[in-house]
């Protein structure tokens, strides 16, 4: 995680403080990313269900609009 002390063994490894931090800036930007990616996921299975509650009219208990 950024900002967190670096330990030993990491350096031992033969990395170097910019590797380390190049690899922890990737890793934050992916994890911002996933954040991303499940916002909208959440946003488009309630416009889904919102679409399916409206379409079926009886409260969504049939889905196949019949």
């Amino acid at each position: 995680m950024p900002g967190f002390p670096r330990t030993d063994d990491e350096f031992k490894k033969g990395e170097s403080a910019a590797t380390i931090t190049l690899r922890d800036a990737i890793h934050s930007e992916f994890v911002k990313f996933l954040e991303v990616v499940w916002e909208v996921l959440e946003h488009v299975s309630e416009l889904f269900f919102r679409y399916a509650l409206g379409v079926c009219g009886d409260g969504g208990k049939d889905l196949t609009n019949g």
